[in-house]
């Protein structure tokens, strides 16, 4: 998102700013696998884990801050399901993702209650 925000934004066409509901992103209706096979050599340990998330979200609050006085709505970039989504729209999505990984979690423990 920073090297998206200091360049010019780019013209998408009516049809890729037209998606679906965001709120989508939530859904647990079709459960889903990862296309991509979990690479254990990437995994830490929990508190270096930790550690990197707390500095991803600290460079993220940071950038929200920066652009607090910008009008951020012309700036898009791909989505691979939900098309051309604006700086906001992005934020959108990463809360109902972030709300889908919190339902799985949920499913996988009341599993262990049963």
């Amino acid at each position: 998102a920073r090297k998206l925000l200091a360049v010019a934004p780019r013209r998408f066409s009516l049809r890729d700013r037209l998606h679906p509901p965001l709120r989508l992103a939530a859904w647990r209706g079709v459960k889903r696998q990862s296309p991509i096979p979990l690479d254990r050599a990437l995994l830490d340990g929990r508190e270096a884990m930790l550690a990197r998330l707390a500095e991803c979200r600290a460079k993220t609050l940071a950038l929200v801050d920066e652009n607090a006085n910008r009008d951020l709505r012309r700036w898009r970039w791909k989505h691979p399901f939900f098309g051309a989504l604006s700086y906001y729209e992005w934020f959108r999505v990463m809360g109902y993702h972030d709300l889908r990984h919190s339902k799985q979690i949920r499913e996988i423990v009341d599993s262990f209650r049963k």
